[in-house]
């Protein structure tokens, strides 16, 4: 939502309590204006941090500067990822420096956090297996047939007298900040999956406590107070 012409930087908000519940030592870096020479001279401070991870700028559009410089200047590892959200995604490396370019929407930015951050800041942390489990799950609801990428759909985890079963949430935009809301973990939605039934069991992965969106509304005057 826009006031007086601005947007307010959600994803800072947002990503600011993620690396907080990661118990990691993060540094805020300025927002980048769409003009190269002040990208690169930002993009020289890289070097004194382990990982870095910004929002927006990774697509092709002239505008998308960022991007642009990191693809010239780094050693591009991922780029363009098969999945719904966050097929924008790059993954690069500047010297010792990792570095994480997230989508500009807040869904996809805070679900492939969880899919392409949280893993790199366990693997820095020394840890063996980096990458969260998958649980699979019966489903509580029938989902339609999958699309021509990976979907991971947010959804809420149910616990009841029958054992736990998943809900997807209603919004799944990548707008939808609303469909963030209980969100406690993720579906895997294989391409061109048939539809599912109710009982079904599901690839979940689920979070841990405290990556949990259960609260973001809290953080609505943090948000607008960015503006």
């Amino acid at each position: 939502k826009a006031v007086n012409n601005q947007i307010a930087d959600g994803n800072r908000v947002f990503l600011r309590h993620a690396f907080a519940g990661q118990m990691c030592t993060a540094t805020e870096l300025p927002r980048l204006k769409d003009d190269r020479r002040s990208t690169e001279l930002l993009v020289d401070r890289f070097k004194d941090f382990d990982l870095v991870v910004t929002s927006g700028g990774m697509s092709v559009g002239d505008f998308d500067v960022l991007g642009q410089v990191l693809r010239s200047r780094g050693e591009v590892l991922v780029y363009k990822i098969a999945v719904k959200p966050g097929k924008p995604v790059l993954v690069a490396k500047l010297d010792d420096t990792f570095f994480v370019g997230l989508p500009g929407n807040p869904v996809s930015t805070l679900v492939s956090f969880q899919l392409f951050v949280v893993p790199i800041l366990r693997l820095l942390n020394g840890v063996s297996a980096a990458w969260p489990a998958f649980a699979a799950l019966p489903l509580a609801h029938a989902v339609d047939s999958g699309g021509t990428r990976l979907d991971f759909k947010r959804a809420m985890v149910e616990t009841g007298d029958h054992g736990s079963q998943v809900r997807l949430m209603p919004k799944q935009g990548s707008a939808a900040l609303s469909g963030l809301l209980g969100c406690d973990g993720i579906v895997a939605r294989p391409a061109n999956v048939p539809l599912s039934q109710p009982g079904d069991a599901v690839g979940v992965f689920c979070f841990d406590e405290k990556s949990r969106y259960l609260d973001l509304a809290r953080f609505e005057t943090e948000i607008w107070n960015t503006l």
